[in-house]
């Protein structure tokens, strides 16, 4: 309960900013400005943020730690576990004189 005689003038109402106006939002402009700065300066990370030219250095870091990372290796083990079509199909037909099971 509020003391009486307060009124809505005495509060202020906070609504949470626009995307385009709130910090941790990244547009896709600003991510391939991260990664293109990460491929010039390394981990710089103050000239990245520069190079982003909206966002901080803390902010960059936190953000590249969120991306989404393609591991050629795992490609590589998931393609080495997962046997051809050519071979699958080749097992599931019998060969010319294998034995057949008795009907």
């Amino acid at each position: 309960r509020f003391p009486s005689g307060t009124a809505s003038q005495d509060f202020l109402r906070f609504a949470p900013p626009p995307p385009d106006q709130d910090p941790s939002h990244w547009s896709p402009q600003e991510t391939l400005l991260l990664l293109e700065g990460l491929s010039l300066f390394q981990e710089n990370w103050q000239q990245v943020a520069e190079h982003v030219g909206t966002k901080r250095p803390h902010q960059c870091i936190q953000h590249f730690l969120q991306l989404p990372i393609e591991d050629p290796y795992l490609e590589e083990m998931e393609l080495s576990i997962t046997p051809p079509a050519s071979n699958l199909a080749s097992a599931s037909a019998p060969a010319s004189g294998a034995m057949q099971p008795p009907p």
